[in-house]
């Protein structure tokens, strides 16, 4: 569980949770799946039947065709949970960049200016409360700048997490109707014609399941793709050093003039 807080609208705990339940589920549902395709190998291999070529083919074919869709299942469950902690973690961090950076960072930004409040300020002028005023407000700009990063950094991270949250879901709804699939047609046939009909129908039921599943998980891919696009602009935004010089944060106060310890060193720039 983590301990951010949650933002409007979004809760990190349920978001964790929502992401975690199909990695619980996922086991069981391909354990079932399993079974079921061992079962209705079971089945066929001691199968009563003398069936004809044709028949036999007939049943080749449509175990193949489950045993392949049963394969991309196991081949996308396994590589899910390789991915498990490294979601969690994008969940936490595109929370916590709103927690740790931008709320903070937003209400100093306010009190950057706030001198204004205090009637001593206010009476203040010269060369001294000039130049405190301006660089009050490089500081004030800065923060402001560095919310709006932290915002849209977590904003970001938040798009891609909620894309796997979704893929998971999907991915779990796939498990959960491939182990369904083997209901939609008894494999108790009763008759030697009875059981190629019975594996065709399971074969393309589970085939089915397969292809549309994965068209989904697709769609989900996709926008994947398109959030790593916008690191470019995660790339433009950072590079920005229009108030943040250099790289980094406006000094309030320069050093001070050389001491005796640094008379004959190099030169120091002086401060006020």
């Amino acid at each position: 569980m983590t301990t951010l807080e949650p933002i409007p609208g979004i809760d990190p705990d349920e978001m964790v949770q929502e992401f975690n339940r199909p990695f619980e589920q996922l086991s069981q549902l391909v354990t079932n799946a399993k079974n079921s395709v061992e079962a209705l190998v079971h089945h066929v291999k001691f199968s009563p039947f003398n069936l004809s070529p044709v028949a036999a083919l007939w049943i080749k074919k449509s175990l193949k065709a489950i045993k392949e869709g049963l394969a991309k299942v196991v081949k996308l469950v396994a590589d899910a949970v390789k991915h498990q902690a490294p979601v969690v973690s994008l969940i936490v961090q595109s929370f916590h960049w709103v927690n740790a950076v931008k709320k903070p960072m937003s209400n100093m930004s306010g009190m950057a200016t706030n001198w204004s409040s205090n009637a001593y300020f206010g009476d203040w002028t010269g060369t001294a409360a000039n130049l405190y005023r301006d660089k009050a407000k490089r500081q004030q700009d800065a923060m402001a700048a560095v919310t709006k990063k932290a915002e849209f950094i977590s904003a970001w991270l938040y798009k891609i997490a909620r894309a796997n949250v979704d893929f998971m879901v999907e991915l779990s709804g796939i498990a959960t109707k491939f182990a369904g699939a083997f209901v939609t047609a008894s494999i108790q046939a009763g008759s030697v014609l009875e059981l190629p009909v019975a594996l065709a129908k399971i074969a393309g039921a589970v085939g089915d399941v397969v292809t549309s599943g994965l068209d989904a998980l697709g769609r989900i891919v996709q926008r994947f793709v398109d959030a790593m696009k916008d690191a470019l602009d995660i790339a433009n935004d950072t590079a920005d050093q229009l108030v943040l010089p250099g790289g980094h944060w406006p000094q309030a106060v320069l050093p001070g003039p050389p001491t005796l310890a640094n008379r004959f060193g190099p030169s120091v720039h002086p401060g006020f």
